[in-house]
């Protein structure tokens, strides 16, 4: 009953644990692609923001996103570090628990001989390895699930610009580009 109720536990805990990380792993590659956004725009507007005196406004936003990113991505170390010691955790728990039981029976019910007890306990590491291997493959599958489901989304998004019905195809760059007409502009100046 300890056993199939530790298994129990167990599982359930692995599971509870492993839908933390797959949030946490879709949460920390949506902030790393928002760094990466902000990285880029930040690069190709330099100049511009230089001329305009908005360094420190841009500098601020950057730091603000790498010190978000730098904290989930601690979160989730932690958390995927912590499952293997979880599962180790709870064998002991439930190895206090057989050797208490166990010499209650023992010592005072005599209704089981001391040489199964030091087998039961003798069982506890046997037992311990392979749960913990499959809750660390079971983060990773879930880790490798928020990854999947990264990609697909941006492969499911709508394209969101069509050509003008009577676009032509442009021509082959031969020397220079000339554009008329343009100008440009930032919001707040």
């Amino acid at each position: 009953v300890l056993t199939i109720s530790f298994l129990l536990i167990s599982s359930l805990v692995v599971h509870l644990v492993g839908d933390k990380i797959e949030n946490m792993t879709s949460k920390m590659m949506k902030k790393t692609a928002d760094l990466q956004g902000l990285l880029t725009e930040y690069l190709s507007s330099v100049i511009l923001v230089r001329s305009m005196g908005m360094e420190k406004k841009d500098y601020k936003s950057y730091f603000n996103a790498c010190k978000s990113l730098a904290k989930s991505t601690i979160n989730f170390s932690v958390l995927e570090l912590a499952i293997p010691q979880l599962i180790s955790n709870l064998f002991v728990l439930s190895g206090g628990i057989i050797l208490i039981l166990g010499g209650y029976k023992v010592l005072i019910d005599q209704t089981m001989a001391g040489s199964e007890l030091v087998k039961l306990i003798l069982l506890i590491p046997v037992a311990t390895y392979p749960i913990e291997a499959l809750a660390s493959l079971y983060s990773s599958v879930r880790i490798t699930l928020a990854s999947a489901k990264r990609v697909f989304g941006f492969l499911d998004e709508k394209v969101t610009f069509e050509d003008h019905p009577d676009a032509i195809d442009p021509l082959p760059l031969e020397k220079s580009i000339e554009f008329d007409h343009v100008s440009y502009s930032v919001e707040g100046i």
